[in-house]
């Protein structure tokens, strides 16, 4: 197998082979045809492999309908070849680069795949569930942010939860009427007024003029720099679920089957019925003439 096209990475052909050599040759051929996956994929196999292509990475392998192993392999290949390039920079005095594949958001991404059917869990949120969910935030800071985090996640439709864990002060566009979010792709996203005026009650609760929007927070309501994580989007819409079925009625049925992808899901499911609709009446319009 051909080296990692990158020449600035340096990876030497007798370290190279001095790695591939040591391995069994059932791990040797699996390790070649996972790194050749990567390869296929993103055209080229630079390291280190950033987060957001080993996210994609993920989804790319799930729609092959690849194994939950399988899968898992295929991130553990590419650990491996970060760590001989770190050992290759350490041995020429130089710094390692990180490991993407130990960050929050790649292992929350695997551990939201269902191993039974292969794909992740994303139990759709109608907009009507969604309302449920935003009925029952409390009034506290937490709360605040709850409800801004949902609405805004929601109306970014079918855009990733990556995509709303990392919009900062920076990426909005606030004027009298209205906020825009300008997303990493350079798309502009127009919030419509009530989940404008979710968004602005939340950043003047919080004080937040810069950096990260939705935010981590301690226990006593203060705010952490860093940004929330999927998990924590699955966390705030399973305990409003549990919270709305004491308080309200068991309408949420499986907590445990939603995720922070089940806003996207239920946007994606409702937009489907939407078009079905729409074709339908065009179609018995267009057969009555």
């Amino acid at each position: 197998m051909k080296l990692p096209e990158n020449e600035k990475q340096g990876i030497t052909k007798a370290l190279w082979n001095e790695h591939i050599d040591s391995m069994r040759q059932n791990t040797k051929k699996a390790f070649i045809s996972d790194i050749k996956n990567l390869s296929e994929f993103s055209g080229s196999v630079k390291i280190p492999v950033l987060e957001k292509t080993l996210i994609a990475f993920i989804d790319y392998l799930i729609l092959r309908e690849l194994k939950l192993v399988t899968i898992k392999r295929n991130i553990s290949a590419i650990s491996k070849l970060t760590k001989i390039y770190n050992k290759m920079l350490i041995s020429n005095g130089l710094s390692p680069v990180f490991d993407f594949t130990k960050s929050h958001y790649v292992k929350d991404k695997l551990i939201n795949i269902n191993p039974q059917n292969q794909t992740e869990k994303k139990t759709p949120i109608t907009k009507k569930m969604l309302s449920s969910l935003i009925g029952v935030c409390r009034i506290d800071k937490k709360g605040i942010r709850n409800k801004a985090l949902l609405m805004v996640g929601y109306r970014l439709g079918n855009h990733s939860t990556y995509d709303l864990i990392n919009i900062k002060y920076n990426d909005l566009i606030i004027d009298n009427e209205s906020i825009q979010v300008i997303l990493k792709t350079g798309e502009i996203c127009a919030l419509c007024p009530d989940t404008s005026r979710a968004l602005r009650k939340w950043l003047a609760v919080s004080g937040i003029k810069e950096s990260y929007v939705f935010r981590s927070m301690y226990k006593d309501g203060s705010l952490k720099h860093n940004n929330v994580i999927p998990v924590t989007v699955t966390r705030v819409i399973k305990t409003l679920a549990t919270d709305h079925n004491k308080q309200i009625g068991g309408i949420f049925k499986d907590i445990n089957s939603f995720s922070y992808l089940s806003m996207k899901a239920g946007f994606e499911k409702e937009f489907e019925a939407h078009k079905k609709r729409f074709f339908e009446k065009s179609f018995y319009s267009v057969t009555a003439m």
